[in-house]
This record gives structure tokens, sequence and C-alpha cells, in this order.
């Protein structure tokens, strides 16, 4: 483990900005696919959506992250469905700001094959612990 160092863009603005992105990435020991700015210097980063922070990363590099249910009771409900479609829900994270943490939140369902399905609903099972 390691920390990753700080720049404060009071000091040189738009030197320091230039000297981050064209000379200090490039000499990094690992991967870097992006800058976090953050308004208050000395805060400290926690894992997650922080307010005050901008995370910017290159367009090609932009991901957005969701977890995948198997939708069992629509699968259940319409087995006599012959057709090799399936359905998961997708989950986002959502930081409740009374208890201060992630939980994750309904946004949409995806129409799957059922070979994909299948491969979904192993992933779930093995990262629940079933069988």
């Amino acid at each position: 483990m390691f920390v990753k160092d700080f720049f404060d863009l009071d000091v040189w603005k738009e030197n320091q900005l230039a000297f981050v992105f064209k000379t200090y990435i490039k000499t990094m020991n690992h991967k870097n696919d992006g800058v976090i700015f953050n308004k208050k210097f000395n805060a400290p980063y926690k894992i997650g959506m922080n307010e005050g922070y901008l995370k910017w990363k290159p367009p090609e590099l932009n991901t957005i992250d969701f977890l995948l249910i198997p939708n069992d009771k629509w699968n259940t409900d319409n087995e006599a469905n012959q057709s090799d479609l399936e359905v998961v829900d997708l989950y986002l994270q959502w930081n409740d700001p009374e208890t201060g943490t992630y939980r994750p939140i309904f946004y949409a369902f995806m129409v799957v094959k059922r070979e994909q399905y299948n491969h979904i609903t192993n992933i779930w099972e093995h990262l629940m612990g079933e069988k």
C-alpha cells in the first residue's frame, strides 16, 4: 500500500495542473485512469461519492458502476415463456445522507439472453456464497 501524491493547485495554478497531466502521471508506478480535484487540500479522501470532489477521467475511460441481480420473481412467474430471454435488475449505490451509508437502489431492468442470465446468476450465487 502507498500514499498517493497530492498537489495544491492554488500554489502554481495552471503550471501545477500542466505538470500533473504532462509530466507526473507518466512517472507513476501504477496505471492512472483519472484525476480527483478536491476543494479542501488537506481534507481526507473517502471512497465513493464525496461532496466537494470532482473526479475527471478521459471520456474513453469513463464507467458507470452498477449491481446486476437476477430477477428470479419475473423469471419464475414467466416460466411458460419459451423465448431465450430473461430479466436482470440494475441497482446503483445511493449515499443516504441520513445514515451516512451507501445502499443499493433499483435503477432499471435489462433483458438478456438466457446464456448471459445464467452467467450472471452463477456470478451472483458465487458472490453470495450459495451453490
